[in-house]
C-alpha cells in the first residue's frame, strides 16, 4: 500500500472508531478525508455512505454505495445498503434487485435477506411473511427450525 493508500485506510480506520462513539460529524470527516486521499478505497465510501443513511440523507448515501460497487461490483455490503437505500426512497423495485444482487454474492448474508424480506412485504408480494421472518430470526440467532 502506498502512502495515500495508508493514510486513507488510518483515517476510515478513526472514522470508525468514532462511527461506535456516534461521533458522526468526526466519522464524516475522516471518511471524506480519506476519499480525497485515495478516491479508489472504496470502504471509505461504504462507510460515509452508511452515516448518510443513518442521517436520512438517502441521496448522498446511494451515490456513495454506487461509488463503492464501481470500485467493487462484488461488494455484497454495499448491495445490501443500496437496497436498504433504494427502500427508504420507496423505489421498492431498485431495492429488490439489489437486494437479490447481495443475495447472488453472498447467498446467506442475514442483512440482505431481512432487508429483501422486508421490502417484499413492502410490495405486498408476500402474503404471509411470519413464518419467513420467523425462521430469518431463529436462523440468525443461531437456531433452527423445520416449520415451513
Amino acid at each position: 500500500m502506498n502512502v495515500h493508500g495508508e493514510n486513507a485506510f488510518v483515517l476510515t480506520q478513526r472514522g470508525n472508531a468514532y462511527k461506535v462513539e456516534k461521533d458522526y460529524e468526526k466519522a464524516m470527516a475522516d471518511y471524506s478525508e480519506a476519499i480525497k486521499i485515495n478516491p479508489e478505497f472504496r470502504r471509505a465510501y461504504e462507510q460515509r455512505g452508511y452515516i448518510y443513511s443513518l442521517q436520512e440523507n438517502y441521496g448522498p448515501a446511494i451515490s456513495d454505495f454506487k461509488m463503492a460497487l464501481s470500485l467493487n461490483p462484488k461488494s455484497y455490503i454495499a448491495w445490501c445498503s443500496l437496497g436498504f437505500n433504494y427502500r427508504q426512497t420507496g423505489d421498492l423495485e431498485k431495492s429488490l434487485t439489489c437486494l437479490d444482487e447481495a443475495l447472488s454474492i453472498h447467498p446467506m448474508y442475514f442483512d440482505a435477506r431481512l432487508n429483501r424480506g422486508i421490502t417484499l412485504m413492502n410490495l405486498q408480494k408476500m402474503r404471509n411473511p411470519v413464518p419467513i421472518c420467523r425462521k430469518l430470526y431463529l436462523w440468525r440467532y443461531g437456531k433452527t427450525t423445520n416449520s415451513k
